[in-house]
Protein backbone atom coordinates (compact mmCIF):
# COMPACT_ATOMS: atom_id res chain seq x y z
CA UNK A 1 0.00 0.00 0.00
CA UNK A 2 1.58 3.42 -1.28
CA UNK A 3 0.53 5.22 2.22
CA UNK A 4 2.06 2.78 4.30
CA UNK A 5 5.35 2.84 2.45
CA UNK A 6 5.37 6.68 2.70
CA UNK A 7 4.58 6.39 6.16
CA UNK A 8 7.41 3.78 7.05
CA UNK A 9 9.39 6.56 4.91
CA UNK A 10 8.36 9.07 7.55
CA UNK A 11 6.85 11.12 4.90
CA UNK A 12 3.66 13.36 5.20
CA UNK A 13 0.39 12.19 3.66
CA UNK A 14 -1.38 14.12 1.81
CA UNK A 15 -5.56 13.23 1.93
CA UNK A 16 -6.87 15.28 -0.97
CA UNK A 17 -10.55 16.09 0.08
CA UNK A 18 -9.91 15.66 3.53
CA UNK A 19 -9.46 11.61 3.59
CA UNK A 20 -13.13 11.22 3.56
CA UNK A 21 -13.60 9.18 0.10
CA UNK A 22 -14.07 4.72 1.51
CA UNK A 23 -12.21 2.20 -0.17
CA UNK A 24 -13.22 -1.08 0.54
CA UNK A 25 -9.68 -2.45 1.51
CA UNK A 26 -8.71 -6.05 1.11
CA UNK A 27 -5.23 -7.97 2.44
CA UNK A 28 -3.47 -9.74 -0.35
CA UNK A 29 -3.83 -12.96 1.34
CA UNK A 30 -7.50 -13.05 1.35
CA UNK A 31 -7.59 -11.52 -2.62
CA UNK A 32 -5.21 -14.71 -3.17
CA UNK A 33 -7.74 -17.21 -1.45
CA UNK A 34 -10.51 -15.95 -3.22
CA UNK A 35 -8.88 -16.37 -6.87
CA UNK A 36 -7.98 -19.94 -6.00
CA UNK A 37 -11.23 -20.38 -4.95
CA UNK A 38 -12.91 -19.16 -8.60
CA UNK A 39 -9.94 -20.48 -10.51
CA UNK A 40 -10.59 -23.86 -9.22
CA UNK A 41 -14.00 -24.08 -10.29
CA UNK A 42 -15.74 -23.93 -13.20
CA UNK A 43 -18.89 -22.30 -12.12
CA UNK A 44 -17.00 -19.20 -11.82
CA UNK A 45 -15.61 -19.01 -15.53
CA UNK A 46 -16.42 -16.30 -17.36
CA UNK A 47 -18.22 -14.57 -14.12
CA UNK A 48 -17.31 -11.16 -12.30
CA UNK A 49 -17.20 -11.56 -8.54
CA UNK A 50 -16.19 -8.23 -6.12
CA UNK A 51 -14.16 -8.30 -3.56
CA UNK A 52 -13.69 -6.38 -0.46
CA UNK A 53 -14.76 -6.75 3.23
CA UNK A 54 -13.24 -3.58 5.19
CA UNK A 55 -14.78 -0.59 4.04
CA UNK A 56 -13.02 2.98 5.53
CA UNK A 57 -11.97 5.93 4.65
CA UNK A 58 -9.26 6.89 3.87
CA UNK A 59 -8.26 8.77 6.51
CA UNK A 60 -9.20 5.55 9.00
CA UNK A 61 -6.90 4.00 7.01
CA UNK A 62 -3.90 6.36 7.19
CA UNK A 63 -4.74 6.63 11.16
CA UNK A 64 -4.72 2.99 11.63
CA UNK A 65 -1.55 3.03 9.57
CA UNK A 66 0.03 5.84 12.01
CA UNK A 67 -1.12 3.48 15.00
CA UNK A 68 0.51 0.53 13.95
CA UNK A 69 3.59 2.32 13.20
CA UNK A 70 3.90 4.51 16.01
CA UNK A 71 4.27 7.91 13.91
CA UNK A 72 3.45 9.34 11.00
CA UNK A 73 1.43 12.29 10.20
CA UNK A 74 -1.46 13.44 7.82
CA UNK A 75 -2.44 16.95 6.58
CA UNK A 76 -5.36 17.96 3.86
CA UNK A 77 -4.54 18.66 0.27
CA UNK A 78 -6.51 20.13 -2.11
CA UNK A 79 -7.88 18.03 -4.91
CA UNK A 80 -5.79 19.53 -8.27
CA UNK A 81 -8.74 19.77 -10.79
CA UNK A 82 -7.56 17.13 -12.93
CA UNK A 83 -7.20 14.54 -9.92
CA UNK A 84 -11.15 15.78 -8.70
CA UNK A 85 -12.30 14.78 -12.49
CA UNK A 86 -11.01 11.20 -12.16
CA UNK A 87 -12.23 10.87 -8.10
CA UNK A 88 -14.34 7.71 -8.10
CA UNK A 89 -16.01 8.31 -4.72
CA UNK A 90 -17.01 5.73 -2.44
CA UNK A 91 -16.50 2.34 -3.21
CA UNK A 92 -18.05 -0.84 -0.81
CA UNK A 93 -18.17 -3.92 -2.73
CA UNK A 94 -20.64 -6.05 -2.54
CA UNK A 95 -19.18 -9.81 -1.82
CA UNK A 96 -22.66 -11.70 -1.74
CA UNK A 97 -22.19 -13.16 -4.61
CA UNK A 98 -18.54 -15.00 -4.02
CA UNK A 99 -19.65 -15.40 -0.39
CA UNK A 100 -22.39 -17.49 -1.52
CA UNK A 101 -21.02 -19.34 -4.59
CA UNK A 102 -17.76 -19.79 -2.46
CA UNK A 103 -18.08 -19.43 0.82
CA UNK A 104 -15.44 -16.72 0.66
CA UNK A 105 -15.30 -13.49 3.15
CA UNK A 106 -11.85 -11.60 3.92
CA UNK A 107 -10.12 -13.14 7.11
CA UNK A 108 -7.63 -10.54 7.83
CA UNK A 109 -8.76 -7.28 9.59
CA UNK A 110 -7.42 -3.74 8.58
CA UNK A 111 -4.86 -3.64 11.81
CA UNK A 112 -3.98 -7.18 11.75
CA UNK A 113 -3.03 -6.41 8.04
CA UNK A 114 -1.18 -3.02 8.32
CA UNK A 115 1.04 -5.05 11.15
CA UNK A 116 1.74 -7.76 8.91
CA UNK A 117 2.97 -5.78 6.00
CA UNK A 118 4.68 -3.81 8.21
CA UNK A 119 6.38 -6.91 9.85
CA UNK A 120 7.24 -7.98 5.64
CA UNK A 121 8.71 -4.98 4.50
CA UNK A 122 10.69 -4.05 7.72
CA UNK A 123 13.44 -6.84 7.13
CA UNK A 124 13.39 -6.11 3.50
CA UNK A 125 14.09 -2.39 3.65
CA UNK A 126 16.66 -3.22 6.48
CA UNK A 127 18.63 -5.92 3.86
CA UNK A 128 17.79 -2.96 0.79
CA UNK A 129 20.12 -0.28 3.11
CA UNK A 130 22.74 -2.88 3.51
CA UNK A 131 22.65 -3.95 0.05
CA UNK A 132 23.02 -0.50 -1.02
CA UNK A 133 25.77 0.51 1.91
CA UNK A 134 27.65 -2.41 1.70
CA UNK A 135 28.05 -5.33 4.55
CA UNK A 136 27.85 -4.42 8.19
CA UNK A 137 31.86 -4.69 8.30
CA UNK A 138 32.03 -2.30 5.11
CA UNK A 139 29.69 0.33 6.83
CA UNK A 140 31.53 3.82 7.82
CA UNK A 141 28.38 3.94 10.73
CA UNK A 142 25.67 1.46 11.73
CA UNK A 143 23.46 2.55 13.85
CA UNK A 144 20.85 0.32 15.60
CA UNK A 145 17.91 2.54 15.98
CA UNK A 146 15.00 1.39 19.11
CA UNK A 147 13.78 5.19 19.48
CA UNK A 148 10.57 4.19 17.70
CA UNK A 149 9.96 0.59 18.84
CA UNK A 150 7.25 -1.40 16.56
CA UNK A 151 5.68 -4.32 16.91
CA UNK A 152 9.05 -5.40 18.74
CA UNK A 153 11.13 -5.06 15.57
CA UNK A 154 14.31 -2.70 15.02
CA UNK A 155 15.24 -1.06 12.11
CA UNK A 156 18.17 -0.65 11.22
CA UNK A 157 19.57 2.95 10.00
CA UNK A 158 22.91 3.22 7.77
CA UNK A 159 24.53 6.47 8.05
CA UNK A 160 27.74 7.48 6.41
CA UNK A 161 30.12 9.60 7.61
CA UNK A 162 30.61 13.20 6.37
CA UNK A 163 27.95 12.57 3.31
CA UNK A 164 25.76 14.92 5.14
CA UNK A 165 22.57 12.42 5.13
Amino acid sequence: NWFIRLLMDKKTIGLMGGGKQIRDINFVDDVVNALILAGGSKAADGEVYNLGGCPLSLRDFVGKVIKVLGYGKWVVTKFPDERKAIEIGNYIADITKISKEFGWKPKTNVDEGIKRIYDYTLPLENERALKAYGSKSSVNKLIICNKEPVAGRTKIIILKEKTGF
